[in-house]
């Protein structure tokens, strides 16, 4: 009782009222959103299982055009706001053997019960991977310019080491996209493998580069010690 009379004392001051229901809406919509995230990213990675074990489920709208229509449009509309070319996106979706996998995970996305939104988003999230997987040659076309990996490469070298971790995974890279940061840096490179010698920071590391079996590449990063010490002793 005494705690109900303080909650109406103090909806009835009307300004500490209003912040105390703005704030608790604030809190239910935030934990509301969270959850609906973390239901998304599960319901995705089971989809993914599905088409991976070769399920060809269909989405219920698939015989409606203008719903086809939609859901490519809202695809490729939101990709590129998320940094992918409209050019790569719509010659992708144009291609039966990439189209038909994503036809399939939005099909599996709605039997986990996912609104045509959701599937949108997870059709959307494999886009992004696909294009992300793509060689230099190719985004150049769709984009007009080269990625430079060679920051995030030596910033997770780094965090490697400094974890005690000798390899890491990095899904955006190809072994290709590895043999190019690796072209003026001592490079050794033979089918399914790229080393390189780099100097990052103050420090001289060997990098090697091995292809995962999924997506990316493998990269082992070691340490050999201060690059000024180590050239000058050559």
């Amino acid at each position: 009782m005494v705690i109900l009379f303080f909650v109406a004392l103090i909806l009835a001051w009307p300004t500490a009222g209003l912040s105390i229901v703005a704030y608790i809406s604030l809190l239910v919509i935030r934990s509301y959103l969270q959850a609906k995230t973390r239901m998304h990213h599960a319901d995705k990675l089971r989809a993914q299982r599905e088409v991976g074990s070769g399920s060809t489920r269909l989405p219920s709208w698939m015989a409606d055009r203008d719903k086809i229509e939609e859901f490519i449009y809202g695809v490729q509309n939101v990709a590129e706001h998320n940094g992918i070319p409209k050019l790569f996106s719509a010659m992708v979706m144009n291609k039966q053997e990439v189209l038909k996998p994503l036809m399939h995970l939005a099909g599996s996305m709605e039997a986990q019960g996912a609104s045509f939104i959701e599937q949108q988003m997870a059709v959307m999230e494999k886009l992004i991977e696909l294009y992300n997987m793509s060689d230099d040659e190719e985004q150049t076309m769709f984009w007009g310019k080269k990625k430079d990996h060679s920051a995030a490469i030596e910033k997770i070298a780094l965090s490697l080491i400094e974890n005690g971790q000798e390899t890491g995974v990095l899904p955006f890279l190809s072994l290709k996209e590895a043999a190019d940061y690796a072209k003026d840096k001592s490079p050794l490179c033979s089918p399914g493998f790229v080393q390189c010698h780099a100097i990052i920071g103050d420090g001289y590391y060997n990098l090697e580069f091995k292809p995962h079996p999924a997506e990316g590449v493998y990269m082992s990063a070691y340490y050999y010690g201060k690059a000024s010490e180590l050239l000058a002793d050559n």
